[in-house]
């Protein structure tokens, strides 16, 4: 059986960071945040999502949306200039979806911190 790659199965992908000048807007954060419906999703409350992604561009770039099997209902990794820019666009959400937030500190940066 032949494996498939990450984007065959998934469609290309942004690189999740990046040296500092590649961000666009100034968005040097990177969050994970992890979602639970507060009710069963339909084709309206999902299209309704879709609009609340497209109106926070200014606090946020989505870089992919995955909907997940077991604790969390869903996946959604992004890029903000702050912790403030996030929590607005996430709080959008609140209605649809309680959600809890990592921020995301890429290997390299994080292995500088160790003495």
């Amino acid at each position: 059986m032949a494996r498939l790659r990450h984007d065959q199965l998934f469609g290309p992908t942004e690189r999740l960071y990046a040296v500092e000048g590649d961000w666009p807007l100034g968005m040097r954060m990177l969050f994970i945040t992890l979602g639970r419906f507060r009710r069963k999703p339909t084709k309206q409350m999902l299209a309704e999502m879709q609009k609340l992604f497209e109106q926070g561009a200014k606090e946020g770039k989505v870089l992919g949306f995955y909907w997940t099997l077991g604790r969390y209902d869903g996946v959604v990794l992004s890029k903000s200039p702050d912790e403030k820019s996030h929590m607005k666009h996430m709080l959008r959400f609140a209605e649809f979806v309680a959600t809890e937030t990592l921020v995301a500190v890429p290997a390299e940066e994080a292995g500088k911190l160790v003495e």
